[in-house]
């Protein structure tokens, strides 16, 4: 059985994927796919090789978070993959997550007190978390933010043209797209 993980981008009507071998001391990419349709009337999940070659196209029955995500676990069954742990982008980590986490309970509460910060993407990644903690309980998450490129920049750099106060109270800018970097 080859041992893999699974890196998930999920959107609010698509979950990205691309699931990476761990047989080697580098990642391997081994193939990438798109469900396009979650939440919808229609899902249809599409598997690319990293050369772009096409191995599955289809429709899926139900378009929840986690059914995608039981068929995106059932094609790595059918592959022989042991999935050995799934990393989210999560588009928010506050002032609290500067760099990548295993999740927990306390820490995907923590995310979830966040969701007023990114109400059109953190809920569908916390989505997507539970999901895999229903679809494949125990399998370790792996939790990468937006936000945590930009944590280490200049305090200056953080704050607004408002009263001090606010940013005592811990308004601040933050910076985004920071897993691009």
């Amino acid at each position: 059985m080859k041992r893999i993980q699974l890196v998930l981008n999920a959107g609010s009507a698509t979950l990205k994927f691309e699931c990476f071998s761990l047989e080697h001391a580098e990642p391997e990419a081994l193939v990438r796919g798109l469900i396009d349709g979650v939440g919808k009337a229609q899902a249809t999940i599409k598997l690319k090789t990293p050369a772009g070659e096409t191995l599955v196209q289809r429709p899926l029955a139900d378009s929840s978070h986690a059914s995608a995500l039981r068929a995106v676990f059932e094609l790595a069954r059918e592959r022989d993959w042991g999935l050995e742990a799934v990393v989210h982008r999560v588009v928010h980590g506050g002032a609290l997550f500067d760099g990548p986490v295993v999740l927990d309970d306390a820490k995907i509460a923590r995310l979830r007190e966040l969701a007023p910060l990114a109400p059109l993407h953190q809920p569908v990644a916390l989505a997507a978390i539970e999901a895999v903690s229903e679809v494949a309980p125990g399998v370790v998450q792996i939790a990468c933010f937006d936000t945590a490129f930009h944590i280490p920049q200049d305090p200056l750099a953080t704050r607004f043209g408002l009263a001090r106060r606010w940013h005592d109270a811990g308004v601040r800018r933050y910076g985004f797209h920071g897993l691009s970097y």
